[in-house]
């Protein structure tokens, strides 16, 4: 078994993760602005990661979307996730990288953008502030920090819809319903975190956070 939980969760094969996610986390509600954040963050030659790419849909839309010669760098720690990423995206200009949120596997200050989405929720509660305090660590002043992930519900209707995600990915959701989030990313360092969108969703609500680095 594996020491991190899968993109999927707990029960659901990897291979059905991208279809879940477009059938119940309305992804063309967040995702684009996700990706037109970190491409205005983002000047020709600079650098972007992304941290828990999975299978790799949303690094090939950041790919099409950053301007020419910026680095783009997919990490994540499942060999299998990686292997489906790079089969349908072998673009040389990506690089697939095997590691963790929580160890990035990067220089300090070398960042102009890290992005992560529908992860913080798999980590368990250290794991979670050492992820952000490693996005902190290799982002350069003013660099961006884009989450996209499940918080705070709006209505008792989306309370009752997150509890679906707690059953799936277990206990690495406790905090969630609670900000625990954006609690984080003040504890980290970053300066006051914006929530960009709040979406409803099948599984609750998610948050689009954004936070610069001093």
């Amino acid at each position: 078994m594996p020491d991190f939980l899968p993109a999927a969760g707990r029960f659901l094969p990897l291979q059905i993760y991208d279809m879940s996610v477009r059938l119940t986390m309305r992804e063309r509600r967040w995702r684009p602005e996700l990706v037109a954040r970190a491409a205005a963050a983002t000047a020709a030659g600079g650098a972007v990661v992304e941290l828990g790419a999975g299978t790799g849909s949303l690094t090939r839309l950041l790919r099409a979307e950053l301007p020419e010669g910026v680095s783009l760098t997919a990490i994540d720690p499942d060999e299998r996730a990686l292997a489906i990423a790079s089969r349908r995206a072998p673009d040389a200009r990506i690089a697939w990288v095997r590691g963790r949120a929580e160890e990035v596997p990067l220089p300090d200050a070398s960042q102009d953008a890290v992005v992560t989405a529908l992860v913080v929720h798999h980590l368990p509660a250290a794991a979670k502030r050492a992820a952000i305090a490693e996005a902190r660590r290799v982002l350069r002043p003013g660099g961006l920090l884009l989450i996209a992930d499940f918080g705070p519900a709006q209505d008792p209707l989306m309370a009752l819809a997150f509890r679906a995600i707690r059953l799936i990915d277990g206990p690495t959701t406790a905090g969630h319903a609670d900000g625990i989030v954006a609690t984080l990313i003040r504890e980290a360092g970053f300066d006051d975190p914006a929530t960009v969108r709040r979406v409803r969703t099948a599984g609750g609500t998610l948050e689009l956070l954004e936070a610069r680095a001093p």
